[in-house]
């Protein structure tokens, strides 16, 4: 049987530790910098997500960015999310333009390992 006052505890004790995130505003100022589209600020932006806990607006920037390589990766997937877009901070290429460039890299040196 479930003691009553063990599940009112628990849920005060949830309450206390998640109302913090409920009411912070930057989160919500964090969403707004995902969606800005200032040029300038376009490499900053990138530069900062990678490092952020946020990993739907680094999905969807991920998105708008690649939509091919983005069908890869899983949204909840933030290690993956966050490598690709360093792979595009650091090479100013797309994500799936790079592994496709390594595929055929690959398949040019199994030609010469045949012959």
């Amino acid at each position: 049987m479930v003691d009553d006052e063990a599940v009112r505890s628990f849920e005060q004790t949830l309450l206390a530790l998640l109302s913090p995130l409920l009411l912070d505003d930057s989160v919500e100022d964090g969403e707004a910098n995902c969606l800005s589209d200032s040029p300038e600020d376009e490499q900053t932006d990138l530069e900062v997500e990678h490092l952020s806990e946020d990993f739907n607006c680094a999905y969807n920037r991920l998105k708008d960015i690649d939509p091919f390589a983005v069908n890869r990766i899983h949204p909840n997937n933030g290690r993956k999310i966050n490598q690709y877009l360093r792979l595009y901070v650091r090479f100013v290429v797309i994500p799936s333009k790079l592994l496709q460039e390594r595929t055929v890299e690959y398949e040019d040196l199994g030609q010469f390992a045949m012959i």
